[in-house]
């Protein structure tokens, strides 16, 4: 899927693969390294849109999503 920070527009695209959140009102966890490459990690929460890729889609976006981190 690929994540939206709506509070800044920085986008990462991540893999599901576990069963999470298990806290009331997330709709998603992410990892640490997700986090700060959406610029949230010291503020731990932030509001975010989720969009489902096609496959195939994911690898140019993530290459993508990396170039602008830097």
């Amino acid at each position: 899927v690929k994540i939206q920070n709506l509070e800044n527009n920085k986008e990462a695209v991540v893999r599901i693969n576990d069963r999470g959140p298990f806290v009331d009102e997330r709709i998603v966890d992410v990892s640490e390294k997700t986090a700060e490459l959406l610029d949230f990690k010291d503020k731990g929460v932030t509001k975010v849109g989720i969009r489902v890729l096609k496959k195939g889609e994911a690898v140019e976006d993530l290459d993508n999503d990396l170039d602008d981190a830097d």
